[in-house]
């Protein structure tokens, strides 16, 4: 796949398009109804299809709700109910 200018601006967004990177979702998660497509390449598909404003505006919700999620594991590091993922092994504080 040739990489345009949007997709290696938006490429942090191919996970959150097949699953939530960490752990359940928030209720309010757009990219639940992303959720149906299967494949990566679906997914890298959907960066170059979704107009400019969308895809900020799913940027920013991703950044914010992974800030939370880390900032809620910092709390209580030894809470492994906190997420379905510990995010000890994955982020060094």
């Amino acid at each position: 796949m040739n990489l345009s200018e949007k997709s290696i601006k938006h490429i942090g967004l191919v996970v959150p398009f097949t699953c939530c990177p960490i752990g359940e979702p928030v209720s309010e998660c757009p990219f639940i109804p992303f959720w149906k497509n299967n494949s990566r390449k679906d997914n890298e598909e959907l960066i170059e299809k979704l107009p400019e404003e969308e895809l900020e505006k799913l940027q920013t919700f991703h950044d914010k709700c992974l800030r939370k999620k880390i900032e809620q594991v910092r709390r209580n590091p030894d809470d492994e109910k906190s997420n379905e993922v510990n995010l000890k092994e994955y982020f060094k504080y």
